[in-house]
């Protein structure tokens, strides 16, 4: 695993502002329901139809920002994974044309290139998925509970109950 890190650290500056996205996607994300309920609570219960369009433009808004935030994260880790790969495929390269005649005749050049290309693929994908998943989700995650408490502390106990059965589901 150390090895492969290396392969991150010239994309450092790119992991943060992506994290600085995912943030704000999250954000986005978990402020919606907020404005929905306001929409219901205000807007719906008084028949104030102005301010159910003015906060449904406003949803507009924050969604058009949380997908703007989403379709910058994979662009920029889509071309992360892609910078990464070329470079690990640079270097299998190499390591490839270092291998003495009795290493070249166990593997057929065809299974040396299958090998390679398949492996390498997998690993971008991998760190594309990293990078919009496994990254986004303990952010949202987090972000949720917080949001939660901060509505209404007396229900504490379900929420740690939930987040402590979830552990218990994941690290078994």
């Amino acid at each position: 695993m150390k090895v492969f890190f290396r392969y991150f650290k010239p994309h450092l500056i790119s992991l943060a502002v992506v994290m600085l996205l995912l943030f704000g996607q999250a954000a986005c994300d978990l402020s919606l329901p907020d404005y929905m309920s306001d929409i219901v609570n205000k807007g719906i219960t008084s028949g104030d139809t102005m301010y159910i369009v003015k906060a449904g433009f406003q949803m507009m808004g924050i969604a058009f920002l949380s997908a703007f935030c989403t379709v910058i994260v994979g662009l920029i880790g889509a071309r992360m994974a892609a910078g990464i790969c070329r470079n690990l495929r640079q270097d299998v390269f190499t390591r490839i044309e270092s291998f003495s005649s009795a290493e070249m005749e166990k593997y057929s050049t065809s299974s040396l290139i299958t090998r390679t290309t398949n492996d390498i693929t997998q690993i971008q994908q991998l760190i594309v998925m990293l990078i919009r998943i496994v990254f986004y989700a303990p952010i949202l995650g987090v972000g949720g509970v917080i949001h939660a408490l901060e509505k209404d502390k007396s229900m504490s106990w379900i929420i740690a109950l939930s987040v402590g059965l979830l552990l218990v589901m994941i690290f078994p």
